[in-house]
Parts: structure tokens; sequence; C-alpha cells
């Protein structure tokens, strides 16, 4: 399936659970080294606004570059990492043993136990739903929340091209690899904006060049 033919942006995030399921997370992690995310570019421009939070959520924890990451600079809260893929989650035990929570859970259904200072969506985490899923899935997120907390949103420039597709049409791409198809959405800043304004979240932007010369925009939603 080419971007094109699926522009009308019908599939919905689920559809996306079988290639995680697949994919093994040394193959996931050469994507983010492609794009020059590897070492923690982004995870150095978040870092003043989490580093004296007591508790975040990371919402598609992936193979845990942003945990790593979170580690290795001295993070002190506490680390619950979500992940819907058991074969990903099963990695992240292994990784990461006692340091963090692990919860294989699917962001959309998820209720925590106790509400957290922030919650990051980084790398492609948001480019894995479709526009049309964008709300839904803040307004959920949003109740995980502290009074004061704030979400994080880091995304790729809706101008480029992913390294893991060869395409884009209306900012959607298809990708299609030997585990499945991964289906996607490049969200724009403006489109980012106007879902935290329905929200009533104040948006703060940081634009940025990942280590490969990639154009990134992180989305800092406060209230």
């Amino acid at each position: 399936m080419s971007a094109k033919q699926d522009s009308k942006n019908t599939w919905e995030n689920k559809d996306n659970a079988d290639y995680y399921e697949k994919v093994p997370h040394h193959v996931l992690r050469q994507y983010p080294i492609k794009g020059g995310l590897e070492n923690g570019c982004d995870i150095d421009l978040i870092f003043p606004y989490i580093i004296n939070t007591t508790s975040l959520i990371e919402a598609g924890a992936g193979y845990g570059r942003v945990i790593r990451n979170l580690i290795d600079r001295g993070y002190q809260g506490k680390i619950y990492a979500l992940e819907r893929s058991q074969n990903l989650c099963n990695h992240l035990k292994n990784e990461f043993h006692s340091q963090v929570n692990v919860i294989c859970d699917d962001v959309q259904t998820y209720i925590p136990s106790e509400k957290v200072d922030a919650v990051l969506f980084m790398w492609s985490t948001i480019s894995d739903f479709p526009k049309s899923q964008y709300l839904k899935l803040l307004t959920h997120t949003a109740k995980w929340l502290k009074p004061e907390g704030i979400c994080i949103i880091e995304t790729i420039s809706h101008l480029l091209i992913p390294h893991n597709t060869g395409a884009t049409f209306q900012q959607s791409y298809a990708a299609e690899t030997e585990y499945g198809t991964l289906k996607g959405y490049l969200p724009s800043s403006e489109e980012i904006e106007a879902v935290a304004t329905q929200l009533e979240f104040k948006v703060k932007k940081v634009p940025y060049q990942s280590e490969t010369g990639r154009d990134r925009i992180i989305h800092i939603l406060s209230r």
C-alpha cells in the first residue's frame, strides 16, 4: 500500500500493532540512529523541563532509547515505560530490570494508578496515530497528569520523508517491511497546537535539528 493509496487516513493505530510485535528491537533501533536521535539530542532539550519532576510516563517506550538517555543523564524521578508490544516489553524488562516500571498496555486505554508530572511522546510515537485519533488520544492522556503536569510531543518536520519509507502523500506514509506494513502520519505544529488549544493547553515550540541534520520540533504542552 502506498502513502497515496492510504491518504484518507482510513487506518488506525491498532493497525501497527502486528509490526511492533514482530520487529526485532535491534532493527527498530536503526531508525533513530539514521535519524540522528540515538544519543539523545532531543532528551538534552527536554531535560530542563523534567529534571525536577518526580514521575513521568513515556508513551510508546519502544526498545528503550528515551529511557536509556534519561537514566544516563541522571533523571531521579519514577519512570513508567508504557508499551503495547509484548515483544518490546520483554526487551525493556530484560534491559532495565528494576530501574523502570514497564507497563505492557495500550496508551489508548491505560489508566495509571497515580497521576504523573509529565507524559512523553517522543520520536515516532505520535506519528503512529492518524490525525483523526489525536484529540481522543490527548484527551485521554491529559487525565494522567497532575494539575501542573506537562505533556511533551516531539515530531519530525511534516515536510520531510521518514527514513523507513520512500514517500509521503498529504503527510501520510506506509512503509512496507519484512515485518509488516507500518503506517504513519506526520503532524504539523499547527495541527498539534489546534488539538492542544481544544484541551486548554498552552504550547511552547522548540525547533531543532538532529545529529544528522533532520528538522524536528518539540512541543511542550502546559496549563
